[in-house]
């Protein structure tokens, strides 16, 4: 499933998702939104919430964002 996730990842965050973690049904991971405006965030993180919940081993997801100043 690990594969499988990270492929996901990596169609619809590209490089942007780290440490993805799927236990017990919840997905996991930390969205780097470095340069990206308030909608641009916005709209990444609806689109991996999206993709993650078409998994049918995923019943949750979870995101945390980070941003270099």
């Amino acid at each position: 499933m690990d594969e499988k996730l990270n492929e996901v990842l990596a169609e619809v965050a590209g490089g942007r998702a780290m440490a993805p973690r799927l236990e017990a049904g919840v997905a996991s991971l930390v969205l780097d939104v470095t340069g990206l405006g308030a909608v641009e965030r916005g709209n990444i993180e609806e689109r991996v919430r999206q993709a993650l919940l078409g998994l049918s081993e995923v019943e949750e997801v979870r995101i945390a964002q980070t941003a270099d100043k």
